[in-house]
């Protein structure tokens, strides 16, 4: 009897992300319960985190140890019980696929047999001798490769459908920035903060998806509980080092910030809605920064500078558009070339 050896490597590695998935769902949750509404946002992240690790640590013990011999093929779980085993002579046939072909990052051949009762798989991914178990299990069997011509077409559809979708998203978010490129945040929308500065004007890294991207924060003794901050955009227009280095621990600055944030969130002489409350409560976005006579940031800027920045996002949206498009355009004319082939192959067998 020749028994499938589990690639342990494999297994910790799944462990770990496990385990790793599961602390960043445990810190997704305790920061969102640290302010005074619970952050849907965080709870999402922390349900995303929560749900692979759980995955990952849950899935070696789904996993088949096989035992086969001249008669029968019995899968053992990664303990040792046995789960279940069927006659080879019930085996109705088996397809092997190649997925490195479609998927350039998963380098692994699928091995799946269909019997009277169930059907199974054998994984190279998980799998340390599936070369030699291989030829074992599939002897004496009968191999379908209609399946698995099958099984090519409906995995390149899936990728074809995957580009044009990612067209789609891609451009609905170039159109939406480029309407957000051409408004601007006037004066009357704004209303100036005055006060002393809680600790002294930091410049972070921020949770943006770009690698480079900061923000400065400030913190105001009157509402130590808000961060306020400038975006990229602003950051871009500002003059950062010179804030860095003249506004002090203690100084009195001026910030604009916009008027229904305020009278939302500092004020609260308007009503709170869900989304101020529940997503990004303590986050508030500066549009202008001055000390004394010494303007660091305007809105002027700032309304300059959203627009060149809406406008490089646009290009690059349609430019990954199209990109998309191009790829699953000829992941569609692959499969029509395909199917000619196997069209032809039938006639053939037919004559």
């Amino acid at each position: 009897m020749i028994k499938s050896q589990i690639n342990s490597k494999r297994i910790v590695f799944l462990f770990c992300i496990g385990l790793g998935m599961i602390c960043l769902a445990y810190l997704c949750t305790k920061l969102a319960y640290g302010v005074e509404y619970p952050q849907l946002s965080a709870f999402i992240f922390a349900g995303m985190a929560g749900s692979l690790g759980i995955y990952c640590l849950a899935l070696p013990f789904l996993l088949n140890v096989y035992e086969t011999d001249k008669e029968k093929i019995v899968a053992k779980s990664l303990l040792g019980f046995t789960k279940w085993s069927v006659l080879r002579s019930d085996i109705l046939y088996y397809t092997e696929v190649n997925k490195a072909e479609e998927y350039k990052l998963f380098r692994r051949k699928v091995l799946k047999f269909q019997s009277k009762e169930r059907s199974f798989r054998l994984s190279s991914y998980y799998v340390l001798n599936y070369r030699e178990l291989r030829p074992i299990m599939c002897k004496g069997q009968k191999r379908n490769r209609d399946m698995e011509s099958s099984w090519y077409l409906q995995s390149k559809k899936k990728l074809g459908i995957s580009y044009f979708i990612y067209t789609l998203l891609f451009f609905v978010l170039s159109i939406s920035f480029y309407f957000m490129g051409k408004t601007e945040v006037s004066q009357v929308e704004i209303i100036s903060l005055s006060g002393p500065t809680l600790h002294k004007v930091q410049k972070q890294r921020s949770g943006g998806s770009r690698r480079n991207s900061y923000e400065i924060v400030i913190k105001l003794k009157d509402y130590p509980n808000f961060k306020f901050f400038t975006d990229a955009d602003a950051l871009a227009e500002c003059d950062s080092k010179k804030l860095l280095k003249e506004v002090k621990a203690g100084d009195i600055i001026e910030i604009d910030i916009e008027l229904d944030t305020y009278q939302k969130k500092l004020s609260r002489s308007k009503k709170l809605g869900f989304f101020d409350k529940h997503f990004n409560y303590k986050i508030i976005p500066v549009y202008a920064i001055r000390k004394g006579n010494t303007s660091y940031l305007s809105l002027d800027q700032y309304n300059r500078q959203n627009h060149k920045s809406s406008h490089l996002i646009v290009l690059i949206g349609v430019v990954l558009a199209l990109l998309f498009t191009w790829e699953g355009y000829k992941v569609f004319r692959k499969i029509g070339e395909q199917k000619v082939k196997r069209a032809g192959k039938r006639l053939y067998r037919t004559y």
